[in-house]
Parts: structure tokens; C-alpha cells; sequence
């Protein structure tokens, strides 16, 4: 581990929010490394187009940045800056021009750290996630992608915990009706 690396990781997230209230902008560099993948790869699996989930990503760093007075719980960062992603997500699945690109190497890189091993895997998981219903992707992504919890996630989705369990209830429902469909059964079977 560089020192770099090293140093990021002892630096908390209330520390970050301290350091960039006061002025410091050398914080910046650590927010970005510490965060930059995760949200990378948060807005690409419910986006699935590169470029719309790299405009995301700045756009919540430029967002975070001009609103931190707002974030009343420095601890809370994390949560605060999905909860920006999200938004900014939410706001892109609404425009109509948007498309989705088939998964490619750009989302390999991306996802390499985290997704299944085979490239087909990938494929298939990415092409179910967009075929959800964008508020169930969502928490299915935060819970099995990003590993968090039900109160954390309910804190980025802004809803009761008690939401994000149903909504995580009927996307893993949907989830297995998906895979269970013949069409799905077959493609798979082709592939694996």
C-alpha cells in the first residue's frame, strides 16, 4: 500500500467534511479516491450507459462540494453523497433521451472489483438490473453491490426502513421471476 493509499484510508469521512469546510481543497483528492469507483459503479449498473454514470459521479462531487453546510452529520458523508447519486440517477432514467448500451469492457473495468467472475454473469446481472423497476434496482444495488445496510440505504432513498424492505422484497420476487422465465433459462443454458 502507498502512502497515498495509506493515508486516505486513516483520514475519516468527518475529518474529509471538517478539512473541505475549512478551505482545505488537498481533501478533494481523498474524497475523490475514497469515492469515485463506488459511485462509479452505483450509477453504471442503474444507468448502464458509461458516460451518463461518469456524468453522474461529477456532477454529485460538484454537488457535494456546493452544498456541504447542508450535511448536518459529517459521519453521514457517505449516505449524504449516494443520496446526491441517486438523485442525479433518478433525474437521468427520467429524460427520454435516454439510452442503454449493451455492457461492454468499459463495464469489466469498472465492475471488475465486485461483479461475478464470468463476463457473461455480468452481462445478464446488468441486463436484469435495468429490466427492474428503477426503485427496486436501486436497493438492490445498495444492499448487494455496496453492502449496506436497510438504514442506511433508507437514509440515501430518503424512505422508512420499512420501504426499503418491501422494495427489496418485491425486486428479489422480480429478480427470480426474470430468471426463471424460459427466455431467460434458455440464454442462459446457451452461454454457461
Amino acid at each position: 500500500m502507498n502512502a497515498d493509499a495509506s493515508k486516505e484510508n486513516c483520514i475519516s469521512d468527518a475529518d474529509i467534511v471538517a478539512s473541505l469546510r475549512s478551505g482545505d481543497s488537498a481533501c478533494i483528492e481523498v474524497l475523490v479516491a475514497r469515492y469515485q469507483a463506488p459511485l462509479l459503479r452505483y450509477a453504471f449498473r442503474l444507468l448502464g450507459e458509461p458516460t451518463a454514470a461518469e456524468d453522474v459521479v461529477q456532477e454529485s462531487f460538484i454537488r457535494l462540494l456546493t452544498s456541504l453546510e447542508q450535511l448536518r452529520d459529517p459521519t453521514k458523508l457517505r449516505s449524504y453523497l449516494y443520496q446526491i447519486a441517486t438523485r442525479l440517477c433518478r433525474d437521468q432514467q427520467r429524460r427520454p433521451s435516454r439510452r442503454e448500451q449493451p455492457v461492454g469492457e468499459w463495464e469489466s473495468d469498472a465492475l471488475a472489483t465486485c461483479a461475478p467472475e464470468s463476463t457473461d454473469e455480468r452481462f445478464y446481472i446488468a441486463d436484469l438490473l435495468r429490466r427492474l423497476n428503477p426503485r427496486h434496482a436501486e436497493v438492490i444495488v445498495l444492499r448487494y453491490y455496496e453492502d449496506m445496510d436497510l438504514a442506511t440505504i433508507a437514509c440515501i432513498l430518503n424512505v422508512p426502513v420499512g420501504t426499503v424492505k418491501s422494495r427489496l422484497h418485491s425486486a428479489l420476487r422480480r429478480l427470480h421471476d426474470m430468471l426463471t422465465e424460459p427466455e431467460f433459462v434458455r440464454r442462459k443454458a446457451a452461454v454457461w
